[in-house]
């Protein structure tokens, strides 16, 4: 027993030293495949953020291009109208004092009258300037362009072919502005190469740092800040150092500045904790499944070296090599398992990555959420900025406009306020009197009288017309004269009379100034990894407003792919999206839905190929284990047997073991059962378990361990949330409450919890009542049922809700369903009922061996309304699950065949039990079926005519009653053969004489010692 107890010992070192092998090989082999792919991933997300950066470069100088020009315009529009006033008042030009008023109004730091060859007749704040002579300015002025000279903007405009109007802006503010726009740091601040990573700008003429994001760096050179030289090749792909840390890196030569080298980086440790992060997921996935195949196959081996030698020597062996067979009894018995931790190993592997990869992807969204709410934000102040300006500009100009018909009445004329309107780019200009009425214009109704309605656009124009404030600036909306224009009405008291000088002004120039800080320009430059983007959705049209794809946008979203449920804000699940399946977040922002998107594909680059790796590694360690376990030498274990047959080890009957067995049913299928009596008990010994339900004893421990810790995470986390965990992404149930991989998940997580937590409650309340008596254990059990029925269905209907099902909903419907369908269908319901607490208490299952009345046989299914049951002669009989009632359960490893038989009164009952002990073992060499016994149980009654004996063997309960018909026919032969007499009904007319007993002391003395030692041996078989 030592010997086999060291050598069980070491089977099992020997397992878990390759299992630990195996573990490093493939946490090496999954390591370079996980660096693989993340390295691809990474160099895929980096080149695509350096072209964002290079986009964002070119797009910011062309709007500060675009800002410039729009300030040309304006400023033009200003020195334009000025000149066009002095065609009719050129006396004026003459006058300093007049010109510096005019620059004062309309916001101009110079003022220039010059003749036709640009020499300067007058000026305000003018300086010596020859715009004759200075080639910088006269050149830029002669074709009619805006020029900079130090921080003033000149723009020319003709009076009439004698004179010119020369105005000059100080632009500080807009270089300024201009500059930040254009710079490197503007460009490149918001851009997040993953985790911690950023865009590093190096000037490649002089090797200095142009933009770091931290700006002590900016300025010093490469060397002196530690960066490897081979950055600076255009190209470069790879690790470098950069300031004592190790950075994946990729760099390109800029198009927009090509002095400029762009670097993308990301620190080591953030890729490798990604990297460590999915392969410790497939490490904990393999080591689980090979910890519980090793015990399993310790547990077989346990078990088949505890067989008696009979069984031992049933086994079936294949010849391997030599002397070396394989077992193929416990061969087969592994293989199953085998196969089914194989597929666990795969699917828990490829589930968890693909959770894993998911969540991470889903929690990052909503930091990228963050980084656009806080883009927006900034561009709303820009806009809210820009607005104001604009809003001022028009509101200046049209004061400005009423300044000019103040100082000139006669300009109160259709056609020169017509061209007033195309010189200050205006649409319209209306003059109104103290009463309302449009007395000089150029829009289509000349005579337009403001409306007395107070719903009208004119309306609130009264205010300025009365007095009452001095400006009113409306906004855009459709013109009452004409429906199909959209303007913006700006209205200023006139300063020569009562009445108002109205301008209107066309959207479309608020629409071109504020274009860089629109919807879709912003969406553009937002960069979003794993090649990624932004898309948005006007949400009262449900019109795409952008897409990446020009050719999208204006369409329906519903066409584009987006379902109704996306179309909402903090949307988090899954869409097909133009055919590709992909991961969408939205976001509501003013009248737009912003949705971060990703293609799956993308985002679980590899999982099939580590998934794949895990298992087959798991297969090979698994197959290498199972077969040196079941390799043997059948002829050592005949030897064995032997030695233990001389031993009389073989003398004790066999107990009944309550372990799982194998019933075959009328159809031939094989179908694992456990004894019914051993499924209620709660205390089991270790040892009386075969493999299979130690295997699910540890599962269900470790199961139960894993729901505490679970558990006790859950309520943490509740408190601290790591936006980063796959679990607290999943708890706190950031995803859509549809079916996907997060909510069966959290379903999962939930159901575990119930059980978990209803379990320890019973198991508390169980041992509270303990010895306290009949009536407080009826009473706990009730309870214990009450709270495993509540717990399930509460969590049941609980998790609907997470799967797109209201559970209020459901139960009203079911109660108005009840209602409807009345008494007619309840014969439906009680069988249905009937058929889950059926389930639920386990009182029989699928394979068992039932008597339903008269009626016996094998429970082929248990289904939603009506139970069915084969017989053996391949009989299916169906009931109805409500009409089952009186069930004898009779699935047991072993049952009894019975042989009960009379002899005569006169027969030597000390001689009949001689020859029983002589031939019983016989007859189990004759029958097969006999798993155990013959037995001789004694005498069960004296009866009229007879003295009654017992013989009983085990057998399976599907040879139970073909052995008892058997055992009739071998016990009337061994009667008929020693002339032993069954007595039967007969009327005696005489007294017989009496025989006289044959029978020796010797038989007296086997027949005694035969009668002691078949009570021994069955003395704990339950059929006494």
């Amino acid at each position: 027993m030592k010997i086999q107890k060291r050598k069980k010992i070491q089977r099992l070192i020997y397992d878990v030293f390759l299992a630990g092998v195996s573990l490093i090989l493939l946490f090496v082999l999954l390591m370079s495949v996980q660096t693989y792919f993340a390295l691809q991933n990474q160099h895929d997300n980096s080149i695509e953020k350096l072209g964002v950066a290079e986009q964002r470069l070119v797009t910011n100088q062309e709007d500060a291009a675009d800002l410039l020009a729009k300030y040309d315009a304006f400023s033009q529009a200003k020195l334009d109208t000025i000149a066009y006033y002095y065609q009719f008042n050129k006396d004026e030009t003459m006058d300093e004092s007049e010109l510096r008023e005019m620059g004062d109004q309309w916001d101009l730091d110079e003022l220039y009258v010059t003749d036709q060859n640009y020499q300067i007749q007058n000026s305000f704040n003018g300086k010596e300037i020859r715009f004759d002579r200075d080639d910088s300015l006269g050149e830029g002025l002669r074709e009619n362009t805006a020029v900079t000279k130090e921080n003033l903007r000149y723009y020319v405009s003709q009076i009439d072919s004698e004179n010119y109007l020369i105005g000059a802006r100080n632009i500080a503010t807009l270089q300024y502005t201009m500059s930040d726009m254009t710079s490197l740091s503007y460009s490149l601040k918001t851009i997040k190469i993953g985790q911690k990573g950023y865009i590093i700008a190096v000037n490649a003429k002089d090797r200095t740092i142009a933009y770091h994001p931290d700006t002590s760096m900016i300025g010093k050179s490469i060397k002196e800040a530690g960066f490897e030289e081979s950055l600076l090749s255009d190209g470069f792909e790879g690790w470098a150092e950069i300031g004592g840390e190790k950075f994946y890196c990729n760099s390109q030569i800029s198009e927009a500045y090509p002095e400029y080298e762009l670097i993308a980086v990301r620190p080591q440790k953030m890729i490798w904790d990604s990297i460590i992060h999915l392969v410790n997921i497939g490490m904990l996935v393999f080591a689980l499944i090979i910890a519980i195949m090793i015990l399993y196959i310790h547990f077989i081996r346990v078990e088949h070296n505890a067989l008696d030698p009979d069984e031992q020597n049933e086994m079936q062996y294949i010849r391997f090599r030599g002397k070396y067979y394989l077992n193929q009894t416990m061969g087969a018995r592994i293989l199953h398992i085998l196969t089914l931790g194989v597929l666990i190993l795969f699917g828990a592997s490829f589930y968890l990555q693909s959770l894993s990869v998911l969540s991470t992807q889903f929690a990052r969204f909503s930091d990228k959420k963050t980084d656009i709410m806080a883009i927006f934000d900034e561009n709303e102040a820009k806009l809210k900025k820009l607005t104001a300006e604009y809003n001022a500009e028009y509101e200046r100009r049209a004061n400005n406009i009423a300044y000019l018909l103040a100082k000139d009445p006669s300009l109160l004329d259709d056609e020169k306020l017509d061209q007033f309107a195309k010189r200050a780019q205006l649409k319209y200009i209306y003059v109104f009197n103290g009463d309302g009425l449009a007395i000089a214009g150029n829009g289509i109704d000349k005579q337009f009288i403001l409306s007395t309605d107070t719903k009208s656009q004119s309306y609130p124009f009264w205010n300025v017309i009365k007095g009452h404030q001095d400006s009113l600036i409306q906004e855009v909306q459709s013109d009452d004269t004409s429906e199909q224009d959209y303007l913006q009405y700006i209205g200023v008291r006139r300063l020569d009379t009562d009445g108002m000088v109205q301008i209107a002004v066309s959207p479309q120039r608020l629409e071109n100034r504020l274009k860089a800080v629109q919807t879709s320009h912003v969406l553009k430059l937002i960069a979003v990894e794993n090649n990624g983007f932004c898309m948005a959705v006007d949400s009262e049209t449900q019109k795409v407003s952008y897409y990446p794809d020009s050719n999208f946008i204006g369409i329906s979203a519903t066409k584009l792919g987006l379902s109704k449920r996306a179309l909402s804000d903090n949307y988090t699940g899954y869409q097909t999206l133009n055919g590709v399946q992909c991961a969408v977040r939205s976001l509501q922002y003013q009248d737009d839905y912003i949705y971060i998107v990703t293609s799956r594909a993308s985002i679980t680059q590899g999982r099939l190929l580590i998934a794949l790796l895990i298992t087959l590694a798991g297969f090979i360690v698994l197959f290498l284990i199972a077969f040196f376990s079941i390799i043997g030498n059948p002829e050592k274990i005949s030897k064995r047997s032997m030695a233990e047959e001389e031993n009389g080890s073989n003398k004790e009957p066999k107990k009944e073991p309550k372990v799982s067995f194998e019933i075959v049913t009328g159809s031939g299928e094989v179908i694992q059962a456990d004894p019914i009596h051993e499924r209620w008990r709660t205390k089991v010994e270790w040892k009386s378990l075969n493999a299979e339900q130690k295997l699910r004893k540890v599962i269900s421990v470790t199961i139960a361990g894993l729901g505490i810790l679970l558990l006790l995470y859950m309520m943490l986390n509740m408190r601290y949330y790591d936006n980063t965990s796959v679990l607290s992404y999943i708890v706190h149930k950031k995803w859509e409450k549809v079916p996907n991989v997060f909510s069966f998940t959290y379903i999962a997580m939930i159901m575990l919890e119930t059980v978990v937590v209803s379990s320890i409650i019973i198991k508390l309340i169980s041992m509270l009542v303990t010895n306290m008596g009949a009536k407080a254990e009826t009473i706990a059990k009730l309870t214990c049922n009450f709270i495993k029925y509540i717990s399930i269905i509460g969590a049941v209907f609980y998790c609907l809700t997470y799967i797109g099902i209201n559970g209020k909903t459901l139960l009203t419907s079911a109660g108005l369903m009840s209602l409807v369908v009345g008494l007619g269908a309840q014969s439906l319901i009680s069988d249905i009922l009937a058929g889950i607490f059926i389930v639920f208490e386990g009182e029989f299952r699928v394979g068992d061996i039932i008597t339903l009345g008269t009626f016996r046989g094998t429970v082929l299914e248990i289904g939603i309304r009506s139970t069915k049951i084969e017989d053996f002669s391949q009989d299916i009989k169906i009931v109805n699950n409500s009409d089952i009632t009186g069930i004898v359960n009779m699935t047991r490893k072993y049952s009894y065949a019975y042989c009960d038989v009379g002899i005569e009164y006169t027969e030597s009952l000390e001689r009949v039990e001689t020859i029983l002990q002589k031939e019983l073992p016989r007859v189990k060499e004759r029958l097969p079926e006999i798993e155990a016994g013959p037995y001789y149980r004694g005498v069960i009654s004296l009866g009229d005519s007879s003295v009654v004996i017992r013989i009983l063997a085990q057998c399976q309960e599907v040879h139970r009653v073909p052995l008892t018909r058997d055992l009739n026919r071998e016990i009337k032969l061994i009667f008929d053969r020693n002339n032993i007499s069954i007595p039967f009904p007969q009327v005696v007319v005489n007294e017989p004489q009496k025989k006289s007993s044959t029978i020796s002391k010797q038989d007296k003395l086997a027949a005694s010692e035969f009668v002691a030692e078949q009570k021994e041996i069955t003395k704990n078989i339950r059929p006494q």
